[in-house]
């Protein structure tokens, strides 16, 4: 080997050497890091039960669990609060929340914006001109309170003593109940009540029936915003087809009768009309007479029910005599068992097997139903934007989902992510 060869070769080896030296410690630290994960992940394993997940998780998918649970307890736990505070025992609070749940929508409307000064809601009169007549925005404590229009039915079966009542809410099936009465009652004595402004005119044929009305009332609800909906639905059906001749006209005077009917533009609009003191700024249709009122009652609260039965004195403990059901989801085959389960002593054992037996009419009682305009779908379509008008309807609803608690389908996300974030930022006084 000659002697260029020889050192070419040992020039070589040298540079190996110093590779070596180089990278001997960053090796050490690699092993004895592996050694140190893989013996934390074998006592890991000795104290579990084997699961399919990687050893190298961070968090065991247990403690992932908890940690959720915890999360949904808060959540369940804070929605318990807010809800005994605007609805304890079915008792609305609409006199003390009224117009502030209207200035949470107004907020929402306005893309959550707040006062700079407090941490509360842009007031009512930043946002509209009042009518010098108004206290407030009337339109805020009639949409939880108002009651013009809605009837109880009563009947009461022959051979029975006790009067079972049918509570109505425009928008749940009111027409489909009652042709069911007529049908499986037809030998009944009827009573029947129009409310207005929590004073009765009474068709009964003395006071002493009268005092009757206290032994069973029953009433069926829906999720509240697919009620507003329906009841938007409606308004705008009467509106534009059925009423057309004056109604449309005077929807005109209103900023979103100018719009498109059909239009998503024309439902984010209404919302915004309703939430801005419509009373306040003098639009029409509101409390004028038939056919001029444009039925605005149609996307009132649901809770105003129960308003009525608390201020109704010729309903004495109706708390205790008051049952509904909480879904219009097959209620052919639901109305029925759940008459009889909430008002056992009301009917005849005859009577009772002609509930159960009698089919009830399933066909639609409103042209509305179909959708013509397509206002119905509009106005879903909004909803499932989850945007600032779809925030608003939740916060017009916070009351109804804190009375109707045993809702199949609970309240909605965008809803709950609202009301727990209300309660978070202490909004709700």
């Amino acid at each position: 080997m000659s002697v260029g060869e020889t050192q070419s070769r040992m020039q070589q080896r040298f540079s190996y050497a110093i590779t070596l030296l180089m990278i001997a410690p960053i090796l050490f630290l690699l092993h004895t890091e592996r050694n140190v994960v893989l013996e934390c992940t074998s006592e890991a394993d000795n104290l579990r039960p084997k699961q399919k997940w990687s050893k190298y998780t961070t968090v065991p998918q247990s403690k992932k669990d908890a940690a959720l649970s915890d999360f949904e307890a808060k959540r369940i736990s804070d929605w318990s609060k807010i809800s005994e505070k605007l609805c304890p025992a079915m008792q609305p609070q609409s006199a003390k929340y009224a117009r502030h749940l209207f200035h949470l929508a107004q907020m929402e409307i306005l893309n959550g914006k707040l006062s700079q000064k407090s941490n509360s809601p842009t007031n009512c009169t930043e946002l509209c001109k009042h009518n010098p007549k108004a206290s407030g925005d009337e339109f805020a404590v009639r949409f939880f309170e108002h009651h013009e229009g809605w009837e109880a039915s009563s009947r009461m079966d022959p051979g029975k003593s006790q009067i079972y009542s049918f509570l109505s809410i425009w928008k749940c099936a009111n027409m489909q109940i009652r042709a069911f009465e007529d049908e499986v009652l037809p030998d009944s004595i009827q009573f029947a009540f129009r409310y207005q402004k929590y004073t009765r005119k009474k068709y009964a044929k003395n006071k002493k029936d009268d005092d009757k009305l206290s032994d069973c009332i029953v009433a069926v609800v829906r999720d509240p915003i697919s009620h507003f909906l329906s009841g938007y639905n409606e308004i705008e059906y009467r509106i534009n087809v059925e009423l057309k001749n004056p109604r449309e006209s005077i929807a005109k005077e209103w900023p979103f009768g100018s719009l498109a009917p059909g239009s998503i533009e024309r439902f984010h609009q209404f919302v915004a009309d309703l939430v801005t003191c419509p009373i306040g700024k003098n639009l029409p249709g509101i409390a004028e007479g038939h056919p001029r009122n444009l039925e605005i009652e149609h996307v009132y609260s649901m809770s105003a029910i129960l308003r009525l039965l608390d201020k109704d004195s010729h309903i004495p403990n109706s708390r205790i005599n008051f049952h509904y059901l909480p879904t219009l989801a097959n209620l052919n085959e639901t109305w029925a068992p759940f008459v009889l389960s909430s008002c056992p002593h009301a009917f005849s054992d005859e009577t009772k097997a002609k509930l159960l037996t009698t089919p009830m009419r399933t066909e639609r009682w409103h042209d509305s139903s179909d959708d013509p305009l397509g206002s119905y779908k509009a106005a879903k379509m909004v909803m499932k934007e989850e945007g600032p008008t779809a925030r608003a309807l939740c916060a017009l609803h916070l009351m109804d989902y804190a009375c109707w608690q045993d809702l199949p389908d609970g309240v909605p996300k965008v809803c709950m992510d609202l009301y727990l974030d209300y309660h978070r930022r202490d909004l709700l006084l």
